[in-house]
């Protein structure tokens, strides 16, 4: 059976600073499983340095069936699945991959709180590919913000101008 064709990704709540160990061990099972990283900076009194730290700290992502509910619910360091009612709340497929892309890139990453909906927008020319979410000004700079709209919460990707285009409907302005 294609695992793939009838699994669905979810958020999951996790312990404080358990996000590493909890993919660890999901995937030690067979679950596919993602954290979502990015550098953050950590400053002592004598220096500064940057470690990875959660985009979304106490939650990571993961795709299963009904059926393997129950083994990523025993998993060390798992609270629960985030859920509306009873019901676990499945995220979208187009976010989790918007998600994975902005992180893979290489580009400054950084956690956001979530955004009221504005202008859309389309990355192009770039290694997001096809990538699209709301358009941010901050003075100079452009950013592209990538909502996971079932946490409220929200990831900001830094370009330049030539690499955006309005999605029809929309104005950059």
């Amino acid at each position: 059976m294609d695992n793939k064709a009838t699994s669905a990704w979810f958020a999951l709540q996790v312990k404080t600073r358990m996000e590493r160990m909890a993919i660890q061990v999901l995937e030690g099972k067979g679950i596919v499983s993602f954290a979502a990283m990015y550098k953050q900076a950590r400053r002592w009194s004598d220096r500064v340095k940057y470690v990875d730290g959660p985009l979304f700290p106490g939650y990571i992502f993961c795709q299963f069936d009904r059926i393997q509910r129950v083994d990523v619910l025993q998993t060390p360091g798992v609270i629960s699945i985030v859920r509306f009612g009873n019901h676990p709340a499945p995220i979208p497929d187009e976010e989790i991959t918007s998600l994975q892309a902005a992180v893979a890139s290489g580009l400054p990453v950084w956690p956001l709180p979530h955004l009221q909906p504005g202008t859309r927008v389309q990355i192009k020319n770039s290694c997001l590919g096809q990538l699209s979410g709301v358009l941010l000004r901050e003075k100079s700079s452009m950013r592209v913000v990538v909502n996971v709209t079932l946490l409220q919460r929200a990831v900001a990707v830094e370009l330049s101008r030539d690499m955006i285009s309005a999605i029809s409907g929309t104005s950059l302005n």
